[in-house]
């Protein structure tokens, strides 16, 4: 009896492990189908305050009004609700699209920061920043320039070796072909400057590059018109001064025994020796070209320069 419910037992636990097993299906669990967890919302966007820019003066500009003008743009998705220039507020009359505000100047560098609040109340406190220094608009001018019909100067300025232009009516001054504006070659040391109104450009000596470069008076491109690269001909690096001629189309480099023609179209050029007087030094020269001569100002006397015979004569 007992070996008979022994048996029963085995019989009726093999049948639960079956049952327990799948029945007879190898012994291997179903694959489990991977959980896939919902993509995580993106982040709310930062709302940092209006954007600013600045279109007038250009960073770096020199004044010598006692106070200046700054002009700008903004936006902002919810609109802007003010704009202040130095803790003062911008005036406009579109809503901020453009804004403007008069600030004073002191001597020296001012730095201004302009900051904005859009219509939520947002603010940006740094939006814009630029320095204006007040100052003699002449300062370290190695040589200048004048057209009065646009009321504006160009001239080189010594430290930096840019060229600079000066607003008359805002008496304003910035870089205007250099680094930071216009296109094309940098300057090496230019040392002279000419506006040619036939052509519509400035022209510029760099004796350091041993070039002349057209200057376009609007956007402060250059371009080089001779150089050792550009037409043939002796190298002009050895050139103390430059005469250009009124038409724009020839230059004179001058050195104390020579004279080197120079065809601002091809650039070619051709050197002529000097005789007469011994020229000490070239600090200016002008073309005369009524009376076809070149006069020259040297360290102790001025001179004249036959264009036909390259012959100099000491005039003082």
């Amino acid at each position: 009896m007992l070996k008979s419910h022994t048996i029963f037992s085995l019989a009726l636990c093999s049948s639960l492990l079956l049952a327990c097993s799948g029945g007879g299906g190898g012994g291997e669990e179903p694959a489990r189908q991977p959980v896939s967890n919902p993509p995580a919302p993106a982040p709310a966007p930062v709302n940092s305050g209006p954007e600013l820019t600045i279109t007038a003066p250009p960073d770096g500009a020199l004044s010598a009004a006692e106070e200046i003008i700054i002009e700008g743009t903004a936006a902002d998705p919810d609109g802007v609700a003010r704009v202040t220039v130095n803790g003062l507020d911008a005036t406009s009359d579109n809503q901020f699209t453009t804004w403007s505000a008069t600030v004073s100047l002191t001597p020296g560098p001012n730095e201004i920061t302009i900051s904005a609040t859009d219509a939520l109340g947002t603010q940006n406190n740094n939006a814009a920043r630029l320095t204006v220094e007040r100052g003699y608009l002449y300062d370290n001018a190695s040589d200048a320039v004048m057209e009065p019909e646009r009321q504006r100067a160009f001239l080189i300025d010594e430290r930096s070796g840019s060229l600079l232009a000066i607003d008359a009516a805002e008496r304003l001054r910035y870089e205007f072909s250099g680094p930071n504006s216009g296109s094309g070659p940098d300057w090496f040391d230019p040392i002279q400057l000419q506006l040619d109104r036939t052509q519509d450009r400035l022209l510029v000596f760099d004796r350091g590059r041993g070039a002349i470069v057209a200057v376009d008076p609007d956007s402060g491109e250059r371009r080089i018109l001779a150089s050792a690269d550009i037409g043939a001909g002796p190298d002009l690096s050895d050139a103390e001064r430059v005469a250009f001629h009124p038409d724009g189309l020839v230059a004179y480099a001058l050195s104390p025994a020579s004279l080197t023609e120079v065809d601002l179209v091809t650039g070619q050029r051709q050197q002529h020796a000097l005789s007469g007087s011994t020229v000490d030094t070239v600090r200016r020269c002008l073309l005369d070209a009524a009376n076809q001569r070149i006069l020259v100002t040297g360290s102790e006397h001025i001179y004249a320069i036959d264009l036909a015979s390259k012959r100099v004569r000491r005039l003082h």
